[in-house]
């Protein structure tokens, strides 16, 4: 259900979530300065729009049947069931994808992790 709780909390989920991918990254290439803003922000906008995006993509029928008292129950349901695990997923890629972006930025640009806490 898209109520603005639950779209206030992807929000900051999704926003935690960019700025652990940040201090991982910043952790493992040592250059001083985590993007932790610009991750926090990609992973609030890749969980929230993950998950709003995914619960309304028609994606797969899926069909139960049940017996209840005498009576043959068919429900139907045209949404995916696991938006929110899909939108996780979305949340961590774009910090990550940022993240590589950076790290091929200052590769190319010459900048080793210790030279660019010295500036």
């Amino acid at each position: 259900m898209l109520t603005p709780r639950a779209v206030l909390l992807s929000l900051v989920v999704g926003a935690a979530t960019g700025v652990f991918i940040a201090l991982i990254a910043e952790r493992i290439s040592r250059r001083g300065k985590p993007a932790l803003v610009v991750d926090a922000i990609l992973g609030a906008i890749g969980y929230a729009g993950g998950a709003i995006g995914l619960a309304f993509l028609p994606a797969i029928q899926h069909s139960t049947t049940t017996r209840a008292g005498g009576l043959i129950v068919h429900t139907t349901t045209r949404n995916y069931s696991e938006a929110y695990q899909m939108a996780f997923g979305v949340a961590a890629l774009l910090p990550v994808l940022y993240e590589m972006y950076r790290h091929r930025r200052a590769r190319r640009d010459g900048k080793s992790g210790a030279e660019s806490r010295i500036k």
